[in-house]
């Protein structure tokens, strides 16, 4: 009898995973959303996604038009990290350069440039960045000094080191726990943990260090890589195999093999050669790891050309002294860039997560099929249920705003609050538009959470939240353009941090008005037709 029972019962299990099956493959929209959905996701964020820092604008200010500085200028327009968007006359115009959200760095040259490299032997160049990405802007300096430090080697011939409302829809709404909780709770928790844990600073690269010297200078160079604050020492090998079996166990992002003889060659010869060997697995830690140690072997040349020349005695050997000014952000804190862009992110999952989920609950009941039969209009409809959770969103926002984003963060608006809300309340009709139209689409909820993460996937990934736009391929960047989380995150960060007004933004509400008409307008048909 027991055997017959366990029969019975897995062949019962086996019906029941017939039947699961069966109701899976035949409904076409569920085959789509399993199969169809992640291939679009795998193929679109695997070339869209980059951290490699790309024509990124920067504003050039020459008060000298020497043959020095256009060749640095040159220099910069050649490289593919940059993009010369114009020149500007005086340091009145910076301001408003950045406020437009198109530069992210500004190279100063001062007056009689070349003739105090020629006659002094020393010249300044100033570098002010756009803080407000503390991860491009650090990047980007890097990048910029080294090019300059470049030029220097050139011109000097120095030292040589090879190195990236209704009423109804509020009771439905606060009546239930779990949807309260995952409206007010939710984001809160979200806006406290992620910013302190989404930190792009990169700290603690592991670095492998093989000193065949064993000298005073090679003994000075690696105390300076270890003072950084950037570099944490894995191993001190003897030889370079050694440390590539580091290299192998993943336990070391850098290799710097320093080579016999360092200190006598310098002295004697006038130049040396340093080694870098650099674990690419991890794209965005080696590029910006190898910045940070070919800038402290910069430094370390410097250090040591003016132990020798002594510049201040008016050296033939030319030395530029690169000076960087971090705007909006100086202390180049990392939750200022994130909570805005958290922030945006968290408003529009609520909105489009929340709508397409109420409305599809009320398909599910029946209780739209009962509403279409009633005298009431179903536009009157539409907006009962959208305008509660338009309202729920200001409220999120204004909680965060001046809430967490204040008390936790310390972050204090710069710009115009009206100016915020105004682009806020325009979003979030556009986010209901589009929750309204996944609802339309979804035969049930299953279908409806599927569909809104995709879009979710896609808004966040492609919004310039975490990888700048910039550096995305062509085609990513016009997918990123079509993104309505792109321009609010935008226009948040703007405002917050760098008190961007109407004018700079004008553009930004032209886009989302017409957003929110089309996302609008397509749903409302698309349910009437469905209905």
């Amino acid at each position: 009898m027991k055997d017959i029972i366990k029969k019975l019962n897995y062949y019962g299990a086996l019906v029941f995973v017939r039947k699961e099956f069966y109701h899976v493959f035949r409904d076409p929209k569920t085959l789509l959303m399993l199969f169809g959905m992640p291939v679009v996701q795998i193929i679109l964020f695997g070339f869209a996604l980059t951290n490699e820092i790309k024509s990124e604008g920067i504003v050039i200010c020459d008060y000298a038009h020497d043959r020095a500085s256009q060749r640095i200028i040159n220099k910069l327009e050649v490289n593919q990290s940059f993009e010369v968007e114009r020149q500007i006359l005086s340091h009145r115009e910076i301001e408003d350069v950045f406020k437009t959200g198109k530069v992210k760095l500004v190279i100063v040259f001062p007056a009689h440039f070349n003739q105090d490299l020629q006659h002094l032997g020393k010249a300044l160049v100033q570098i002010i960045a756009d803080a407000s990405d503390p991860n491009t802007e650090s990047t980007l300096s890097n990048y910029a000094t080294n090019i300059i430090m470049d030029y220097q080697r050139e011109v000097s011939k120095a030292l040589v080191f090879p190195m990236q409302i209704n009423t109804q829809e509020f009771r439905q709404i606060f009546r239930n726990p779990l949807i309260l909780r995952m409206i007010f709770v939710m984001p809160i928790v979200q806006l406290l943990v992620m910013p302190l844990a989404a930190d792009y600073e990169i700290k603690n690269i592991s670095i492998s260090l093989v000193d065949h010297d064993r000298s005073s200078y090679s003994q000075k160079l690696i105390n300076k890589i270890s003072a950084s604050g950037y570099f944490k020492l894995n191993d001190y090998g003897a030889s370079f195999n050694q440390s590539f079996q580091e290299f192998q166990k993943d336990n070391s992002d850098l290799i710097l093999e320093i080579p016999k003889n360092f200190e006598k060659e310098l002295v004697r010869e006038n130049g040396s050669t340093l080694f870098i060997a650099v674990n690419a697995i991890n794209g965005v830690k080696a590029s910006v790891g190898s910045a940070y140690l070919s800038r402290i072997i910069s430094s370390f040349n410097s250090d040591v050309r003016a132990e020798w020349v002594q510049p201040e005695r008016f050296s033939e050997i030319p030395v530029f002294d690169v000076v960087t000014s971090n705007w909006f952000n100086p202390l180049l804190n990392y939750p200022f860039f994130m909570v805005p862009g958290i922030l945006a992110v968290l408003v529009t999952m609520v909105g489009v997560y929340m709508c397409a989920l109420n409305i599809v609950k009320e398909k599910e009941g029946g209780t739209i099929e009962q509403i279409n039969v009633t005298p009431i209009k179903k536009y009157i409809f539409i907006l009962g249920k959208l305008i509660p959770f338009w309202i729920i969103g200001i409220v999120i926002f204004t909680v965060g705003l001046f809430g967490i984003t204040r008390v936790v963060y310390q972050i204090v608006p710069v710009g115009s609050v009206f100016l915020l809300y105004s682009f806020l309340a325009i979003y979030l009709v556009a986010l209901l538009g589009i929750g309204l139209l996944i609802s339309t689409y979804s035969a049930n909820q299953q279908q409806a959470m599927s569909l809104a993460f995709f879009c979710m996937m896609i808004f966040i990934l492609m919004s310039g939240l975490f990888t700048s736009i910039e550096s995305m391929p062509e085609w990513a960047k016009w997918i990123a353009r079509l993104n309505p989380v792109t321009y609010f995150i935008e226009v948040t960060r703007m405002v917050v941090l760098k008190g961007s007004g109407f004018a700079d933004i004008k553009n930004h509400f032209i886009i989302i008005v017409s957003m929110t008409i089309f996302f609008n307008s397509w749903a409302v048909w698309n349910y009437r037709k469905t209905s």
